[in-house]
């Protein structure tokens, strides 16, 4: 879907100063517009200092565009409508700065206006009527990379399943991109089809530091067609397909600890 972050004041890892700011539609601060339209965003509350609170001062003063994000009534945890803004001021005394719009997105091109009719409703689902709402998202650069790299150490297949339909494969991460061994290297990949990616990351399906394949007992035990026959049930113990360079094999220790995480979200 849509990004949503957890945090106000967002800033990724390998930048200084904040990459986007977030105004929950149950905020518990006083974020509000002001006569010119423009939006007043308090600090966070955990120090003025605060190393979120500095970010956001840091792309002030580097006078680096920022992503503005707003909850709104009719999905405040999903649908966000967004905008480019600089930071104009930084009222330090008072904790909170204001933020410009670069970039409007709204009938009359104006930041008021966009944050006042915030998305449509959602479309009744019988009436047949459609409904869109502004969606983004972080492209992670060194993707890209990662997946030519992990094509070929695979041999262009499922490791699992030995699918060889490219458009159909993923380079997964074992450990998460945002996981502090989550590199997008070789040996933190795994070549997989979209079904098999899809049942990894939702842990109803596991890889041991032995590249055995688990299945979790639930999935086991249910009776359905012949996907879950043969594209689950049916890998349960087999080994996955491994590269021919042992330097390019999957990290026993990643796969150890992301086995962990299957094991307590499913029995085997």
């Amino acid at each position: 879907p849509c990004l949503i972050l957890q945090q106000g004041i967002y800033k990724p890892g390998l930048l200084a100063s904040a990459l986007s700011l977030r105004t929950a539609y149950h905020s518990p601060y006083n974020d509000n517009i002001d006569e010119q339209g423009r939006v007043v965003y308090d600090y966070r509350d955990n120090g003025i200092d605060s190393s979120d609170n500095r970010a956001m001062r840091m792309a002030k003063e580097a006078k680096l565009p920022v992503l503005y994000f707003f909850g709104t009534q009719s999905q405040p945890d999903v649908r966000y409508i967004h905008c480019w803004v600089h930071i104009v001021e930084d009222y330090k005394h008072l904790q909170r700065v204001v933020l410009e719009a670069i970039r409007n997105v709204g009938e009359n091109n104006a930041l008021y206006h966009m944050l006042k009719e915030a998305a449509p409703a959602v479309p009744n689902e019988l009436s047949g009527e459609r409904g869109y709402s502004l969606r983004t998202q972080l492209q992670r650069m060194h993707q890209t990379r990662f997946r030519r790299q992990v094509m070929v150490a695979y041999r262009h297949q499922c490791t699992v399943c030995r699918l060889k339909k490219t458009k159909l494969l993923d380079a997964a991460h074992i450990l998460p991109d945002q996981h502090e061994r989550g590199q997008p290297v070789i040996q933190n990949g795994l070549l997989l089809c979209k079904i098999h990616h899809a049942a990894y990351d939702a842990n109803i399906l596991g890889i041991d530091p032995e590249c055995t394949i688990h299945i979790d007992e639930q999935t086991l035990l249910e009776h359905d067609g012949p996907m879950l026959l043969h594209g689950l049930q049916a890998m349960h113990g087999e080994t996955i397909i491994l590269p021919n360079q042992a330097d390019k094999k999957p990290d026993p220790e990643r796969l150890a600890e992301r086995f962990e995480e299957f094991l307590g979200r499913g029995s085997v």
